[in-house]
């Protein structure tokens, strides 16, 4: 099982580089499967190997620049002074809203949407702009957002407007990216992926790797005659 897996999936990476050259779909259906199996692991080898060099600002960039389009939803979120206060001094306050924001999700919706968000601060306070998959249910998933930035003592108060979510169609998708990583100088700036969106930036980012990195698996395998 596990052969034909590999000799199909070589077969699929030389018909998406086409015209490269340097193997072609006949060559590739003549290859032994002891090669064919050493190709696809050092290509997997390759891709894992590139795939960890990236940072998460490198990845939010590959997101915006070729996955993002109008299914997603663009989000600011700025938090009651209360909850800001609560946590403000915790050294991992990414995962404190993250958990907050699972929680209520699980909660209310049933499920968690797929989102990514940057952490910003200005002075004492912080919020997160970011990006949601609203799928058939933004009203509620935008209650809920409004829910996780108060701490329940304070649910239900008023508060002024700059504490409150803003929610926006996605017009220029590497423009929204800039702007969600324009304060990645800031000592305290970070970003949560969730694990959704990370295989889908990977899918993409093996997909955008140059067609080399098939003739280099072939190199690896000291042979590349046809048996």
């Amino acid at each position: 099982m596990e052969k034909k897996e590999n000799r199909k999936l070589l077969t699929n990476y030389v018909k998406s580089q086409c015209g490269t050259g340097f193997l072609s779909i006949k060559h590739c259906s003549k290859l032994s499967n002891s090669l064919v199996n050493n190709i696809i692991y050092n290509l997997n080898n390759i891709y894992t190997s590139k795939w960890k060099e990236l940072n998460k600002i490198d990845k939010v960039k590959l997101f915006f620049e070729h996955i993002v389009d109008s299914s997603w939803s663009a989000i600011t979120l700025r938090f009651s002074e209360d909850l800001v206060a609560k946590c403000i001094y915790n050294t991992k306050i990414t995962d404190f809203i993250r958990r907050r924001l699972n929680e209520n999700f699980k909660n209310r919706l049933g499920y968690v949407p797929e989102y990514l968000f940057s952490l910003e601060f200005d002075n004492k306070m912080f919020h997160i702009h970011g990006v949601i998959k609203p799928d058939n249910n933004f009203d509620l998933i935008k209650k809920i957002l409004k829910t996780t930035a108060f701490s329940k003592k304070n649910r239900g108060f008023h508060y002024p407007e700059q504490f409150k979510l803003r929610c926006r169609m996605i017009y220029s998708p590497k423009g929204w990216g800039r702007y969600i990583l324009k304060k990645s100088y800031h000592p305290k700036f970070d970003i949560y992926i969730c694990n959704p969106i990370t295989r889908q930036i990977a899918k993409k980012y093996c997909e955008l790797l140059s067609s080399k990195n098939i003739h280099n698996a072939i190199r690896l395998t000291n042979c590349s005659k046809v048996d």
